[in-house]
């Protein structure tokens, strides 16, 4: 289970939180980016209202366009997706179980991509926040973002992965 360091609180018990890097939104984009990060040794503030892969979990019945060695590969770079154990320990279809010239539903990719982020929201370098964030400032020393329900956190680098509707 993942490990939420910070969930609703009463409007009168705002918290400062202060973080090297910032990543808003939990879909493919905003996984990849807190694995990308950690494979550089950065601590992580992850901010999502509910870190289940964004839209594209809307979307399993379609077919994928990029061939599963490809992609196979993609998960295979970032050792912190635990890719090959968490598809190994998959019942039934896996992405990793599929015919790598070929291309198969999107749901295999989104199956793996909740896999990891499973897998990144229980590292500890990994500050998970359920949330949105609904204003981000810059100034000269970072990156302000207020949070709701949780507060004001700053930030010396922010990636936004929010996807093709920005929530901001």
């Amino acid at each position: 289970s993942p490990r939420v360091a910070w969930k609703a609180r009463a409007p009168n018990s705002r918290k400062l939180m202060r973080t090297d890097w910032l990543v808003v939104g939990a879909g493919p984009c905003g996984i990849f980016a807190v694995a990308s990060l950690l494979r550089r040794g950065a601590k992580v503030t992850w901010i999502d209202p509910s870190f289940s892969t964004g839209r594209l979990s809307r979307y399993g019945s379609v077919p994928a366009n990029t061939r599963n060695d490809r992609l196979c590969r993609a998960f295979q770079s970032l050792p912190h997706l635990q890719f090959a154990p968490r598809q190994a320990s998959r019942a039934g279809p896996s992405l990793a179980r599929t015919d790598p010239g070929s291309t198969a539903s999107l749901q295999l990719s989104i199956d793996a991509l909740r896999d990891g982020s499973e897998a990144l929201q229980s590292h500890e370098a990994v500050r998970v926040v359920q949330g949105s964030v609904h204003l981000l400032a810059g100034d000269g020393d970072g990156w302000r973002a207020e949070t709701c329900p949780s507060g004001e956190l700053r930030s010396r680098n922010v990636l936004l992965c929010t996807g093709a509707a920005p929530r901001l």
